[in-house]
């Protein structure tokens, strides 16, 4: 049976923020659209802004065909989310790019992009399937919701939270070098 899973007061906890969309959500997203449904139109209702990164439209509107580019860029428009310029803004950042670069050096700078953006917007969320790249030592994993693609294929996407707590006690230790 295919269904989503998630707990049921999670448009409440997460009423009114940011939600910041990886590539592997936004391929969730399309490739399972009956599935999201209800759930991304909670999200709208609840007052969320949907947002993602160039980097990010980049990766999921890479085709081989004018068609598909052409579905994925109306897919992105269709539900609402925004393109946040972080790249413009990246000289605000200094000590926060040193802190995510020495966290994980080995990171997309697609991954680096988004954890940037889960700074600048401190109550932010971010979603991905992606768990081995945002890691659980600096942000928070709030919730998880599970999809059951009835072809023997589950899959997680997590909502991730820059932790304050966390990266402070990281930039400490960092920046003391």
């Amino acid at each position: 049976m295919k269904e989503i899973l998630h707990i049921q007061n999670l448009t409440s906890v997460i009423k009114g923020q940011y939600l910041f969309f990886d590539t592997s959500s936004l391929i969730a997203i399309i490739n399972h659209p009956d599935l999201f449904e209800k759930l991304i139109a909670d999200l709208l209702h609840s007052g969320c802004t949907f947002s993602t990164i160039p980097s990010v439209v980049f990766e999921f509107t890479r085709s081989d065909s004018l068609d598909t580019y052409d579905k994925r860029i109306r897919f992105i428009k269709t539900m609402g989310i925004s393109v946040y310029p972080i790249e413009r803004h990246l000289n605000q950042f200094d000590a926060a790019k040193l802190v995510f670069q020495k966290i994980n050096p080995r990171m997309s700078y697609t991954d680096f992009l988004l954890y940037l953006s889960l700074y600048k917007f401190s109550t932010a969320y971010l979603i991905t399937e992606n768990h081995k790249d945002f890691l659980t030592s600096i942000l928070d994993r709030k919730f998880i919701i599970s999809i059951d693609t009835d072809i023997d294929m589950i899959r997680n996407l997590g909502f991730y939270q820059l932790s304050d707590e966390k990266y402070q006690k990281a930039a400490q230790s960092i920046l003391r070098k």
